[in-house]
């Protein structure tokens, strides 16, 4: 259920539809409710990246749940999801979340990825302040976490410099923003 509501949503676009899915299979997977809210929550934050519609990205967030406990990874994607919505339309919005949040989450990386909530979340802070040009202060918010060590270890900071290799490339180029946009769609779509 989880992965056809993705290829809908994500792949094929088709809101309506992935809706439609979600009510469905909320009623049926109850015990799973907050997995959908994700996959629902996800496809709406990507669909407003990639037609850079705002309402879409408001309406996201009613698909996150208000008891979700900080400690659970999908906190993190949720986390992440809204961090890269929301720097498409305002990075002060995105910047204040992170502010709000960068204190709890933890800093210990993950086995499987080799990333830390702290870790994840900075990356997609500094792929907003990418997406919208200000690839200075990016690098400000790379050299402050790598000065106090914040981060887990060198699996992030090889990541981080990939955005910003690619970033460079894209200035040569011309193609900032739909790079910029494809790297962040997709980084969504490996949430």
């Amino acid at each position: 259920a989880l992965k056809l509501l993705r290829i809908v949503g994500l792949e094929i676009g088709d809101v309506k539809l992935a809706l439609e899915m979600y009510h469905n299979y909320l009623i049926k997977y109850v015990s799973h409710s907050e997995e959908l809210m994700f996959e629902a929550f996800l496809m709406l934050s990507y669909q407003a990246v990639k037609t850079n519609n705002k309402q879409l990205q408001q309406y996201s967030e009613a698909f996150i749940p208000a008891n979700l406990d900080i400690r659970d990874s999908l906190y993190t994607k949720f986390l992440c999801g809204l961090i890269l919505s929301k720097s498409k339309f305002s990075m002060d919005d995105a910047l204040e979340l992170y502010n709000d949040k960068n204190q709890v989450i933890s800093k210990t990386a993950d086995e499987h990825t080799l990333k830390s909530p702290f870790d994840r979340v900075t990356e997609c802070l500094i792929m907003g302040y990418m997406l919208n040009r200000d690839i200075d202060f990016a690098r400000v918010i790379f050299q402050e976490a790598m000065g106090q060590k914040l981060f887990s270890g060198t699996t992030i900071t090889k990541s981080i410099k990939s955005h910003m290799a690619e970033y460079g490339e894209a200035t040569e180029k011309g193609t900032i923003q739909e790079s910029m946009e494809k790297r962040i769609l997709d980084y969504l779509c490996s949430i």
